[in-house]
């Protein structure tokens, strides 16, 4: 995700100006980063672009905690698995000829890789129960074989 990120700013810190327009035709040839949701901020995080027009977020401030790390210069990722699907969201930061004049936001969604990370929960589940109910078995034929022995 953050090579993705790197790979859009470095798309966007060569436009002479950083508008809708601009951005609009730069991010057209990103199709094939495949990300839900792609959000293009300037130096003080207002959004000048967002792949969701249904959000209404341009011109707007976008202060997610990604971005904000990302305005002060940091690559950030994260990453969640909730409801069957991981969720990464990343941003990294746009320069200009040295300046910082924006970052880039980037969200993915991984039903796949939700799937299999379920699949191994459940495995590691199953078998923690399984070995518990084996040490149980082996502790309660241990104490009575030892406990027969105290006796006599």
């Amino acid at each position: 995700m953050i090579e993705k990120c790197k790979i859009a700013a470095s798309a966007i810190s060569d436009l002479d100006a950083l508008n809708a327009n601009t951005i609009a035709d730069a991010v057209s040839g990103f199709d094939d980063l495949n990300v839900a949701r792609l959000v293009i901020t300037d130096g003080n995080g207002r959004a000048i672009y967002d792949s969701n027009t249904d959000a209404g977020i341009e011109k707007k401030y976008v202060l997610f905690p990604e971005i904000t790390k990302a305005l002060m210069g940091n690559d950030v990722f994260y990453w969640n698995y909730r409801d069957g699907i991981m969720r990464s969201t990343a941003s990294t930061p746009v320069y200009s000829f040295g300046k910082l004049v924006g970052s880039v936001y980037m969200i993915e969604y991984d039903k796949a890789q939700g799937t299999l990370f379920a699949t191994l929960q459940d495995n590691i589940f199953t078998i923690t129960v399984i070995l518990e109910l084996i040490v149980i078995f082996y502790s309660i034929v241990f104490s009575n074989i030892y406990s027969r022995r105290l006796k006599k």
